[in-house]
């Protein structure tokens, strides 16, 4: 799902049209992260397209909506400095935001100890599915957020820039 949150960011391709390079660059970027940041309806469309035939949240009795606004309940950032060096440039961002890792982590650790419960034992595999989501928004709502600062790379192809190589990697830094 750490994923999800790259396309939306790396999606972005900026062309100047009379600004500097590093406005241009600096717009693109608050437009993503706010768009990410606000929950943007487009946001959570792309985070739920880019799950069909992977993972199937009704199963669980929940939808990728609502999980996708717990994980992202909390997220911040700010776009620190925009630094072009030719075609290359370096955008220092901190960003705060949960964990994926860690909410996955607890919810697991939930499942598990919860999985030999008396409880468990006597439900159908449907309550025990619904069970299971209730656990996996309960990992998302309750995972604190955790401040990471990164460093995007963003190249110039002709007149647009895009995320450079290892913008995957740095990002992952701070939402996985």
């Amino acid at each position: 799902m750490c994923a999800l949150v790259l396309a939306a960011v790396a999606s972005l391709a900026m062309a100047a049209c009379g600004q500097s390079d590093e406005q241009v660059i600096r717009d693109g970027v608050t437009k993503d992260l706010e768009s990410v940041k606000q929950v943007d309806q487009s946001v959570l469309d792309d985070f739920t397209n880019s799950l069909t035939g992977t993972f199937d949240f009704t199963t669980y009795g929940i939808t990728a909506e609502d999980f996708f606004k717990a994980w992202l309940s909390g997220f911040d950032y700010s776009v620190d400095t925009v630094t072009v060096n030719g075609s290359d440039a370096t955008v220092s961002v901190t960003i705060t935001c949960k964990s994926m890792t860690a909410i996955m982590s607890a919810w697991q650790t939930a499942v598990l100890d919860w999985a030999n419960t008396n409880e468990a034992q006597s439900m159908t595999q449907d309550q025990i599915n619904q069970k299971a989501g209730s656990m996996l928004m309960d990992a998302a709502n309750s995972t604190s957020t955790q401040t990471t600062s990164i460093n995007l790379p963003y190249t110039k192809n002709g007149n647009t820039w895009e995320p450079g190589s290892n913008f995957d990697n740095e990002l992952g830094k701070a939402i996985g």
